[in-house]
């Protein structure tokens, strides 16, 4: 449990202190049981976090395949262009990537990859767990 806790413990020093088990590690995500009954899920790539009110909430937690995620992906940043009223250029300046680029991930062509996420994210003032939760 050690380098988990460690891990956790350089990113967010205050969660580190109230982890009470460590539950699992997969691919690049780390589970912790928290003292509180939640159970917390870090991204060791993207060094974010994401909290489920319990290990049963975690275990309905929907997974999707790439086809479907490159949906849920076209609607939100679809809804996003819309409500700040930008277009495609605009975001690809922005991110510093071509319009061809943001037009695959529009148009289900590509997967953006985490850092393309990351940045799309932060011109939206989003955090990337808005692209990635599934309701």
């Amino acid at each position: 449990m050690d380098w988990q806790v460690e891990i956790l413990r350089d990113e967010y020093p205050g969660f580190a202190n109230q982890v009470k088990e460590v539950l699992k590690t997969e691919d690049h995500y780390i589970y912790y049981l928290m003292d509180d009954d939640k159970v917390l899920r870090y991204d060791d790539i993207l060094k974010t976090i994401r909290f489920f009110r319990s290990e049963y909430d975690l275990q309905r937690t929907r997974i999707v395949d790439e086809m479907e995620w490159r949906k849920i992906f076209q609607n939100r940043i679809v809804r996003l262009l819309t409500y700040e009223g930008m277009r495609q250029d605009e975001l690809a300046d922005r991110i510093d990537m071509s319009v061809g680029a943001i037009s695959k991930y529009i148009n289900m062509k590509a997967t953006p990859s985490a850092y393309v996420l990351y940045k799309i994210a932060t011109v939206f003032d989003k955090d990337v767990n808005y692209f990635y939760d599934i309701y």
